[in-house]
C-alpha cells in the first residue's frame, strides 16, 4: 500500500512537472518568437542606415487625367470648354523635385518642392453663330506650375520596415495657357482691341497621397541601386490634389486648374 501510494504521488507530481515544464516551454517559444521579430525589424532598419548613402531629395514623375474648370467661372453663360473639347480628360504628365530639407528623426521630413506638368486640347473649331463645325482647329495648352511645402511621413518605413509613407504638400499655383488655331496664337477683336489667347492664372494647390515604398520586394537590389547610382528608395505613389488656379488678385481669370488625382513613381536620393 505504501508502494502504490507512493508511485501515485509520483505518478502525480510527474504530470504537475509535465504541465509546468510544457507551459513554461511555450512561454519561451513565444519569447523568443516576439523577440526575433522585434529583431528582424530592428536589424532591418539598422542594415538600411548602415548602407543607405546620404539621402537629400526626392523626384516624381506625375501622370494625371485633367480637365480644367474653365466652364466654373462665375456668370459664365454656356459651357464653351465642354462645347469645343468635350468632357473627356485629357492627360497631364510632369515632374516635381522636393528637397528634404530638415530630418525630423522617427517622423519623416519637410522641405520645399517645385512642380510642373503639360497638358494639350484640340478639336475641330465651332462657328459661333450656330455651332457647327469650321474646317480650322482649336486648341488649348496649359502649364501647371507649383511651389509647395512637403512633408513625409515615413517613419514606418525607416524604423520598422512597413513599406508605407503618407505624405501632404501645400503652396501657390500657377497656371499657364495658350488658345491656338491653325494660324498659330489664337485672337479676338473687341471694342478695346484685339486681345491675343495667351496669359497666366495664379492660385493655390494642395495634395495629399500615399506611398508605396518598393524596396521591399528586392532588398538586394535595392541595396545596389543605392551604392552604384544613389538611389535611396523607389516607391509607388497615388495622391489626390487640388490645383485651383481661380486668380488671386486678377480680374476675369481663365480657371485652368482641376480637382483630379496623380500617379507614379518617386525616387529618393
Amino acid at each position: 500500500m505504501i508502494s502504490l501510494g507512493f508511485l501515485c504521488n509520483v505518478s502525480r507530481r510527474a504530470r504537475r512537472s509535465g504541465l509546468l515544464g510544457g507551459g513554461l516551454l511555450v512561454a519561451l517559444l513565444a519569447g523568443l518568437l516576439d523577440e526575433g521579430e522585434a529583431r528582424a525589424a530592428e536589424s532591418m532598419a539598422r542594415r538600411r542606415s548602415l548602407y543607405a548613402t546620404p539621402q537629400h531629395f526626392a523626384l516624381e514623375l506625375r501622370f494625371s487625367p485633367y480637365t480644367p474648370q474653365i466652364d466654373e467661372e462665375p456668370g459664365l453663360r454656356g459651357k464653351p470648354y465642354q462645347t469645343t473639347f468635350g468632357t473627356m480628360p485629357r492627360l497631364l504628365f510632369g515632374g516635381e523635385l522636393d528637397w528634404q530639407a530638415l530630418r525630423i528623426p522617427h517622423f519623416g521630413s519637410i522641405g520645399p518642392g517645385l512642380g510642373v506638368g503639360y497638358t494639350n486640347m484640340s478639336d475641330t473649331a465651332r462657328l459661333l453663330r450656330d455651332g457647327s463645325l469650321s474646317g480650322d482647329e482649336t486648341s488649348l495648352d496649359i502649364w501647371s506650375l507649383y511651389s509647395v511645402a512637403v512633408l513625409r511621413v515615413d517613419v514606418l518605413w525607416r524604423d520598422a520596415g512597413v513599406p508605407f509613407v503618407p505624405y501632404v504638400k501645400g503652396g501657390l499655383g500657377l497656371g499657364l495657357w495658350r488658345a491656338g488655331n491653325t494660324g498659330g496664337t489664337a485672337e479676338a477683336k473687341t471694342a478695346t482691341g484685339t486681345v491675343r489667347g495667351e496669359g497666366y492664372t495664379f492660385g493655390t494647390h494642395v495634395a495629399g497621397g500615399l506611398a508605396l515604398a518598393l524596396d521591399f520586394l528586392d532588398p538586394a537590389a535595392s541595396r545596389s541601386m543605392d551604392q552604384t547610382v544613389g538611389i535611396n528608395n523607389t516607391y509607388f505613389y497615388a495622391e489626390y490634389y487640388l490645383s485651383m488656379l481661380n486668380g488671386i488678385g486678377q480680374a476675369a481669370p481663365l480657371r485652368v486648374g482641376a480637382n483630379s488625382w496623380s500617379m507614379g513613381l518617386a525616387f529618393e536620393f
